[in-house]
């Protein structure tokens, strides 16, 4: 099994459309090929852009969640 880290625009694009990202990732998920590594900063960069307004719809984060962390 690989390790992987998997770059915000890359994991943004896979969660917004059904396209060649998410087709990758969803393929090497199911087939446990991969495993998934994030860092702290990552993590925080993941959340960061999810939690712009125009990704509130897609990552169900709500302000006041967003204010808490």
């Amino acid at each position: 099994m690989q390790r992987i880290v998997i770059d915000t625009n890359v994991f943004v694009s896979a969660l917004i459309q059904k396209s060649y990202p998410y087709l990758i990732i969803h393929e090497l998920f199911l087939t446990d090929k991969i495993m998934l590594c994030i860092s702290d900063p990552v993590f925080e960069e993941y959340y960061a852009v999810l939690g712009r307004k125009k990704f509130f719809k897609i990552s169900r984060i709500s302000r006041k969640s967003q204010k808490n962390y």
